[in-house]
């Protein structure tokens, strides 16, 4: 497994468990055992297989969050990643889309989930920019302008601040 992220009441892990061609999320229980598989991102063909990367818990630990690449069917090498978020409750449930983003960049990837609802995240373009988007479908915007690169962003366990090192 790579890639996890605990849920607030430290009930659970989630995590990627990446392969040759494919990663996928998983609900793992405190014992270490795989609970649930939350994607399935493998395809008969492997220029139609998925990657999921980045989980995280909303702050309820109702969702999971995550970046994706949603494939371009004209063009299987291009990988332009979009964030979700699933149910971390209902596995069944459908992942919905919640950004995206720039063709031929990278993508939108790091989500950081706030108590309020909203997400900040890393939106690639020409160079790297974090945005914020309140919810699903909403416009996103640049969360700090000219901030350029977020190497590292930090969120004050209030969330009344944020601290990102240029």
């Amino acid at each position: 497994m790579d890639a996890a992220a605990l849920s607030p009441d430290g009930s659970r892990l989630v995590a990627v468990k990446r392969s040759v061609n494919v990663s996928d999320l998983y609900l793992i229980s405190p014992a270490g055992r795989i609970s649930e598989q939350l994607t399935h991102s493998e395809s008969p063909t492997v220029e139609s297989n998925h990657w999921v990367f980045y989980p995280r818990y909303s702050h309820d630990g109702s969702t999971v969050f995550f970046s994706y690449d949603a494939k371009d069917p004209y063009n299987s090498y291009r990988v332009d990643l979009a964030i979700l978020a699933t149910s971390a409750i209902n596995p069944s449930a459908r992942a919905e889309r919640w950004t995206v983003p720039n063709d031929y960049t990278g993508g939108d990837v790091s989500p950081i989930p706030l108590r309020s609802g909203a997400l900040i995240y890393t939106k690639f373009s020409i160079d790297a920019q974090s945005w914020c988007i309140r919810r699903s479908g909403c416009r996103s915007a640049a969360a700090v302008p000219g901030w350029g690169s977020p190497s590292r962003r930090t969120i004050a366990a209030s969330q009344r601040c944020r601290a990102m090192k240029r």
